[in-house]
């Protein structure tokens, strides 16, 4: 249960200077190192995050995308934080009512030793390359694509949800890691997402007599 009297400071903000910057496991470790007894609300996890803030939330939003029933919110999200890449903002902002809320320490735990080791297995295979592909202007330029690509968790046509959920996830990693190879597999798959979603809006328009 959440100490609503624990005073403990939420953990400070990481740095961005330097390079190489720290592998985003190493990051979440010193999180769950540094965790006080009253868990963080969404808006300081994001503070904490910093720019590495959009790579997290898409990689979240990407795999939260797969449960059924989740999708259609999940495109929602990932179209507005796409749409904040575009016009240059550099920490996502966060609805009201979602920045609120409050993320318990004993959940954030739990649910950081769960994705540290699995992150560390991960970056074990990626690292900085091509890194020009995952900096401005080319990340105002890839949130019009995510856009574009959230778009297709809303067609109500079954088995269309993968293709740009693992476009996220691949976006998110090459975010993390500034990837560009990896980003290039995720424009390759949003590329087949979008060529998905464009047939199965023909044949569903076909079906229901719009042309």
């Amino acid at each position: 249960m959440t100490n609503r009297h624990d005073t403990t400071p939420p953990p400070k903000p990481i740095s961005d200077s330097g390079d190489p910057r720290p592998r985003t496991s190493i990051i979440l470790t010193e999180l769950l190192n540094e965790l006080g007894t009253r868990g963080l609300t969404v808006v300081e996890l994001v503070t904490i995050l910093r720019r590495r803030a959009y790579g997290v939330i898409f990689l979240l939003l990407g795999l939260i995308s797969l449960l059924p029933g989740i999708s259609i919110p999940g495109g929602v999200l990932i179209a507005w934080f796409s749409l904040q890449m575009v016009i240059g903002r550099k920490v996502p902002t966060i609805p009201r009512a979602l920045g609120r809320i409050n993320l318990p320490a004993d959940r954030l735990r739990s649910g950081l030793r769960r994705v540290i080791p699995w992150l560390e297995r991960l970056e074990s295979h990626v690292g900085p390359r091509w890194p020009w592909l995952t900096e401005s202007p080319m990340l105002n330029v890839l949130g019009v694509f995510m856009a574009l690509v959230s778009v297709t968790f809303a067609l109500p046509v079954p088995f269309t949800q993968f293709p740009p959920a693992l476009t996220i996830i691949l976006v998110a990693i090459s975010m993390l890691e500034r990837d560009g190879r990896v980003l290039a597999a995720g424009i390759g798959v949003g590329g087949l997402a979008l060529t998905v979603g464009y047939f199965a809006i023909k044949a569903t328009g076909r079906a229901i007599g719009l042309w």
